[in-house]
């Protein structure tokens, strides 16, 4: 061979790693030849001797070391020199065993070509001493052996990699399965929020409608009030007057339907006052247990230290009733009702703090059953006046009852509260804010039978029965009674008028400009008028821009002949005197 120029034989069962280095070593000027495996190895080795061998040592049907071994028995006296090519056989036992085989030299992967080219001259330059030969037997089994522990090693790298694997894989699964709680708990908590929403809404809803049906039931309430107290007033035989009666009875009735309407939407014109739960409480218990029916035991337990809050006693009685009412309906064969008061400072940081508006001093109230109950979706429910509580034997719905009783809770700044669970009863709590006494002097009002014959009254009213009703009552009392049917009507009324107007009688809701716009124009003019706004529902009285100096009396439609004179009487037949 020359001196730069060789004869190499690369043996290695990956075609791609022989093209490498088959391009490495032609580059360099030498020849090569190439075998896939060390049987093949041998076969070339013996038809054409290589200068030099590159063999790779894990390939299948023969190893490196057989193959080396059985290259040296084959040709032991003109044996070329042989580098190892490997990826992992890089430790003393290898090395040890690699020499009993006559290599002393490793190339390793991945294959650099100023690796492959030094070895490869190294080499040549100065092949390995020939030493005594390892058997091929023998080394097959060396290597055998050493593959094996190799394995044994290898394996035990894969279970400890395994376990820090499964590790790692619980804490993981761990904390996906914390997250998928707090994300679980997060959206019950949205869904209970948007089910809240959503019966707020459906209640809102349904209070405009009530609100607006009720407005037009006061109306034609109060004409045939009106017409009947009149024909009453001049009737002379009984049976007319039976019939009568009977009419007035019921527009009572069709009054107490649209109170209930009304007080559900929110919209029911009450007059607050200081007013004490076991007053009103003491003064319903005969009633009370008359609603419940002999099979329930009413238990009534009252603080005697409780607080007075603001609230109109009437509806609080309405609240109570109702509530005696759902009671009866859950306790079909008997049970027990107990109402107890109490007094309640709820604190910033206190744990139920949230149920309320803000925190402070409250008067509480709690009417427990010994009922059946109700689940978790029926106390959502329970206030809905779209509910119907067909579960109960009696058939009875409470749901616009209990609807009305949210309605006046919530209008009068109060918090109600659902406990229960399925065969254990129901108990409702009722917070309102503790009204501090006032500390204002009271003023004494005198009131003063007016003149009657020289007082005027400017009547404001839409509705045509009605306009035509109230002023010929008025006019029967002797008043002198000026009459439109809109709001620029009685503008133009009051201008052209010269004497003075003592009282406006006007509706709040009319077209184009309402009562209150109207009073306040002609107040202007005519500043000591008295006006009484006259409505089915508080909202129109107040729009929550006035100042208490602007709030006018107030009338509810329908109001009985006798009412409006008193209160007619009452304002314009007054005067302030200085308090005592």
């Amino acid at each position: 061979m020359g001196c730069n120029i060789a004869t190499i034989l690369i043996v290695d069962d990956t075609p791609a790693n022989r093209d490498l280095l088959a391009a490495i070593l032609n580059a360099d000027g030498h020849r090569t030849l190439e075998a896939s495996d060390g049987l093949e190895g041998l076969s070339v080795a013996r038809d054409d001797v290589p200068d030099l061998i590159v063999a790779d040592i894990l390939m299948p049907t023969m190893n490196g070391f057989e193959f080396a071994s059985r290259l040296r028995q084959q040709s032991a006296a003109a044996s070329p020199p042989i580098v190892f090519c490997s990826a992992t056989f890089h430790d003393t036992e290898m090395q040890t065993l690699a020499r009993a085989c006559g290599v002393s030299r490793l190339l390793s992967k991945p294959i650099q070509s100023e690796q492959v080219l030094r070895l490869v001259h190294d080499a040549l330059a100065s092949p390995d001493p020939a030493g005594p030969p390892i058997s091929p037997a023998e080394a097959g089994v060396e290597v055998v052996q050493i593959l094996n522990k190799k394995l044994f090693e290898k394996n035990g790298e894969l279970l400890e990699l395994n376990t820090q694997l499964e590790r790692r894989i619980a804490g993981r699964t761990r904390d996906l399965m914390e997250a998928n709680h707090l994300l679980r708990q997060e959206i019950d908590k949205r869904e209970k929020t948007e089910k809240r929403l959503r019966q707020f809404e459906r209640l809102d809803a349904v209070g405009k409608i009530a609100a607006g049906l009720a407005h037009n039931f006061n109306n034609l309430l109060a004409v045939i009030r009106g017409q009947s107290e009149s024909l009453l007033a001049h009737a002379e035989d009984w049976e007319s007057v039976r019939k009568l009666e009977s009419i007035n009875d019921a527009v009572k009735h069709g009054m107490n339907l649209t109170f209930q309407l009304l007080a559900f939407a929110g919209h029911q014109p009450v007059a607050t006052e200081a007013v004490n739960f076991n007053k009103v409480l003491s003064s319903l218990e005969k009633l009370l247990q008359v609603t419940i029916g002999e099979s329930v035991e009413l238990d009534i337990h009252l603080d005697s230290e409780l607080g007075n809050i603001e609230a109109n006693s009437s509806q609080l009685e309405q609240v109570f009733v109702n509530l005696a009412l759902h009671a009866k309906d859950a306790m079909p064969h008997g049970g027990k009702l107990t109402i107890r008061t109490s007094n309640l400072q709820v604190k910033s940081d206190d744990q139920e703090a949230s149920k309320f508006s803000h925190p402070g001093s409250y008067v509480c109230v709690s009417i427990s059953d010994t009922g059946r109950g109700m689940d978790e979706e029926r106390q959502h429910r329970i206030f809905d006046p779209n509910f119907n509580n067909e579960d109960f034997e009696s058939g009875t719905s409470t749901a616009l009852g209990l609807s009305t009783v949210y309605g006046i809770v919530k209008r009068g700044g109060g918090q109600i509260l659902v406990y229960s669970e399925p065969g254990r009863g129901s108990t409702f709590n009722i917070y309102w804010p503790y009204r501090a006494p006032s500390e204002m002097p009271a003023k004494l009002m005198e009131r003063k039978a007016p003149s009657e014959s020289s007082r005027t009254i400017l009547v404001v009213e839409n509705e045509v029965l009605l306009l035509e009703v109230t002023c010929e009552f008025l006019e029967e009392s002797g008043y002198v009674v000026l009459s439109a049917r809109s709001s620029e009507g009685a503008l133009e009324l009051a201008r052209q008028h010269k004497g003075a107007i003592d009282l406006l009688l006007t509706d709040v809701v009319m077209p184009r400009m309402d009562g209150r716009e109207l009073s306040r124009q002609l107040l202007k003019k005519r500043p000591q008028m008295k006006v009484l706004l006259v409505s089915g529902y508080m909202d129109d009285v107040s729009d929550g821009h006035e100042s208490s100096a602007e709030m006018h009396a107030f009338l509810q439609k329908p109001f009985s002949r006798q009412v409006l004179k008193d209160k007619i009487r009452e304002l314009i037949g007054s005067r302030s005197i200085p308090s005592v």
